[in-house]
């Protein structure tokens, strides 16, 4: 050591603003002025006080970024604003003369379940695990109904890419099943499960002579309502609900009337900025504010989107 290390701020100050207020003041000394042992000890103090200072500054960096990207995506939401359509109610619906079918879009592992593949959430996502518990909570109804329920599985072959994507969801790997939750729905009699190899669901049912397997369903049932559950929102859920609106306007998926998607039973993965910057090709998505938009853009599809369905 060359001299003492003195720290002055104000101890007003919050800080990020006491970490400006760092001083280092070498101060030349004779052997009389201090002892090692006094400079060593007033060293460590200030030094272990310093360090502080720049990790409550850093804590509060983080703070600020997170309540700066929480008002940006409240704002960007502000300007595309969705107007939720009433409640739909199962049993008054079915009552009325308006059967429902429900339709669960690639809840599998490889989507769904921390760290199970390249498209897997990395930790427990609030959204896909509240996502999961509604899925399960209508198709377990819908079952002992014995109402119809249309399961969409993501599943690739290893020699068949589905870009801008890397592989994912790949047969025999295990992502391609269904969450645990809902392994059940494959020995239920009231579903019908459907492999599918690319992001739109409604495309990939049909068939070389033109026929449709969701169309078929929907007609073998007496369908007038599909209430559509599923992951991610943006991408095979509203692929899957434009070309079903599509093919309804068209006449195609008769007696189709209605195509409803419920909010909370919907997700989609995050990915932020800062990540998706790390990884080659990547484009950022924020979670929240990718769902309010795969939603918004449903909606101007013809879709009814609801955030609360009644068994009632």
């Amino acid at each position: 050591m060359a001299g003492d290390l003195y720290l002055f701020s104000a101890k007003s100050e919050p800080p990020h603003q006491q970490v400006k207020s760092v001083v280092y003041k070498i101060k030349s000394f004779s052997g009389t002025s201090s002892s090692p042992t006094r400079r060593t000890i007033n060293y460590t103090r200030y030094n272990l006080r310093f360090h502080s200072l720049f990790a409550q500054r850093d804590r509060d960096r983080e703070r600020m970024e997170a309540k700066k990207a929480y008002n940006t995506v409240d704002l960007l939401k502000s300007e595309v604003p969705l107007e939720w359509d009433p409640e739909l109610a199962l049993a008054t619906e079915v009552q009325a003369g308006r059967p429902v079918g429900l339709v669960l879009i690639d809840e599998v592992n490889g989507f769904c379940t921390v760290g199970a593949g390249n498209l897997a959430p990395t930790q427990p996502n609030k959204q896909i695990e509240k996502m999961i518990q509604e899925s399960n909570k209508l198709a377990k109804f819908f079952s002992n109904k014995g109402w119809p329920i249309f399961v969409f599985l993501d599943t690739h072959f290893p020699d068949k890419p589905e870009p801008p994507y890397p592989p994912h969801c790949i047969i025999g790997s295990g992502e391609e099943n269904l969450v645990p939750e809902l392994e059940w729905l494959e020995k239920d009699p009231n579903a019908t499960l459907k492999r599918k190899h690319c992001i739109d669901g409604f495309l990939f049912c049909t068939e070389e002579d033109g026929s449709n397997a969701f169309a078929d369903w929907v007609n073998n049932n007496e369908i007038k309502t599909v209430l559509v559950l599923g992951i991610c929102t943006d991408i095979c859920v509203l692929d899957f609900v434009s070309s079903a609106l599509s093919a309804r306007n068209l006449e195609r998926v008769s007696p189709l009337e209605d195509v409803v998607i419920y909010s909370e039973g919907c997700a989609t993965y995050d990915l932020p900025y800062d990540a998706a910057l790390k990884i080659k090709g990547a484009l950022s998505h924020p979670q929240e504010l990718m769902h309010h938009m795969g939603l918004y853009i449903a909606k101007g599809r013809g879709a009814k989107i609801v955030n609360s369905v009644s068994l009632m």
